[in-house]
């Protein structure tokens, strides 16, 4: 049994592999399974699922928060995105004593970005988490340095 082998020769990459078999007829593979040097297979085994101990651990996994620039002078960016669009979803700053300086209704969406003016706090570390009808969702920290 006589096989060709051969990459479409195209100006845009593909990342197929195409084979052409005198009994089978063309048959499509990904390029990514070929190591591109020698054409060989690659061990390309499949990586196994990751499995959550709690749903408490998917959900962090789910929803993040993040803030940019980080440190801030003037002004941050907090990001969001939730597996759940709740009503009562809401975006609350802490200083490094535990005080709640600021709080923000993000309202039902999905994801967002909430863009915080920083000029009013102080140098230091703030906490900020996110809340869905008064449980925490998602936290993460953002340092004011000027």
């Amino acid at each position: 049994m006589k096989t060709n082998r051969s990459y479409l020769n195209t100006d845009e990459p593909v990342n197929m592999r195409f084979d052409v078999d005198s009994r089978s007829g063309l048959r499509a593979e990904s390029r990514s399974c070929y190591d591109p040097s020698t054409g060989a297979p690659k061990n390309n085994a499949p990586q196994k699922p990751r499995t959550y101990k709690t749903e408490k651990e998917l959900l962090a996994k789910l929803n993040t928060v993040s803030a940019y620039p980080n440190p801030a002078i003037d002004y941050t960016t907090i990001a969001y995105q939730l597996l759940y669009a709740r009503e009562n979803t809401a975006l609350r700053i802490f200083d490094g004593t535990g005080k709640l300086v600021d709080e923000h209704k993000l309202g039902q969406n999905y994801e967002g970005q909430q863009l915080i003016d920083t000029r009013k706090y102080a140098n230091g570390i703030y906490i900020f988490e996110v809340i869905q009808d008064g449980k925490q969702i998602s936290a993460d920290k953002f340092v004011i340095s000027r």
